[in-house]
């Protein structure tokens, strides 16, 4: 991932994606997706 790419809260990907936040949980826990989490 490079600095230039966005970086969304899952809120906004899900309404970006039309989907729902419990649908991109659920891709998460099937391994089909990867958060990217930034370090504090």
């Amino acid at each position: 991932m490079t600095n230039s790419e966005p970086i969304y809260p899952i809120r906004t990907a899900a309404k970006l994606l039309n989907i729902s936040v419990h649908t991109l949980r659920m891709y998460e826990k099937e391994n089909l997706i990867i958060p990217f989490k930034k370090s504090t």
